[in-house]
């Protein structure tokens, strides 16, 4: 799992403020963070073997990669950069669940120039890109690609203003899956000129589309796959949903279920995630998944 390991501070707020405006916040409450830390906490604790390649600076909490060992995930490739701060985001989510972030990107800038950390990639079935430097992912996409391992993108919202249409596209040239929510789904269009999603598969296998609370795709040349989201208890904080799908999708990956049953797991998933605050403070179990998803899917993924 390649990409952010953040500290993160999610505040709420009544209504996301305009330019020269202020707003009233609750919390922060101060969280591991990162698309990749989040991902692969959720993906180890429902049980996939997972490794984490991320920089972080000399400052990085040792309880939080406590946390993340106690949960089985691979830290022996998460790389201190000397004299580097770890990346910050501090995450505003108002009362109609739209968000705005701030990051002070820190060592995952200073680590991208870095040498590739070829030994990461060479014990992987399965290489997922999440956020991150566009120059060191599209070094780690080549790599991967000639290892023979099934690449998987996730760019996340730094599609926006990290990468260009030239390098989406060279990096699209290396990866088998893209992942997408909406607003990216859009973007990504633009960038390549597709005029639907099906025509994104001339740049890629599969598609794995997120749509929040209207559930999820699943699109390839073979199958086109839509299921409905997953009912939480309450909804108290939607960040980290999107990194708790994945996590659960992986984790039905590896146990070799196909994709109608990797959507389900991903969407039961969010669904616990969005019930407390900080995408990895409500991490399920298998079993739990498996109850939340005899209530809101039919047939079953075992």
């Amino acid at each position: 799992m390649f990409g952010h390991t953040n500290i993160d501070y999610l505040a709420t707020v009544k209504r996301l403020p305009s330019a020269d405006e202020s707003a009233a916040f609750e919390g922060p409450v101060r969280a591991l963070g990162g698309t990749a830390a989040n991902i692969a906490a959720w993906a180890a604790s429902l049980g996939a073997p997972v490794a984490l390649a991320s920089f972080v600076g000399d400052d990085f909490p040792r309880e939080f990669e406590r946390v993340l060992t106690g949960l089985g995930v691979d830290v022996s490739h998460l790389r201190r950069v000397r004299g580097a701060k770890t990346p910050v985001c501090w995450i505003f989510t108002d009362t109609g669940e739209r968000q705005m972030a701030f990051i002070n990107q820190g060592a995952a800038v200073a680590g991208g120039r870095l040498p590739l950390d070829r030994a990461a990639i060479r014990s992987a079935q399965v290489v997922h890109l999440a956020t991150g430097p566009p120059a060191y992912h599209l070094r780690a996409a080549r790599f991967a690609a000639g290892t023979g391992a099934s690449v998987a993108f996730d760019p996340g919202q730094e599609l926006s203003y990290a990468w260009s249409p030239s390098s989406f596209r060279t990096i699209l040239r290396a990866v088998d899956v893209l992942f997408l929510n909406d607003t990216e789904r859009t973007r990504a269009r633009l960038y390549l000129g597709a005029r639907s999603d099906r025509s994104l598969l001339r740049f890629v296998d599969a598609l794995v589309l997120t749509h929040g609370a209207r559930g999820s795709e699943y699109l390839s040349r073979r199958e086109h796959l839509t299921i409905r989201s997953a009912q939480p208890r309450r909804i108290v904080n939607t960040t980290g949903a999107g990194d708790a799908f994945r996590g659960g999708y992986y984790a039905a990956l590896f146990r070799g279920l196909p994709p109608r049953a990797r959507l389900e797991w991903g969407a039961a998933a969010a669904s616990f995630a969005v019930e407390t605050p900080g995408g990895q403070s409500a991490l399920a179990t298998p079993a739990q998944l498996v109850q939340r998803m005899a209530r809101s899917f039919r047939p079953l993924a075992k």
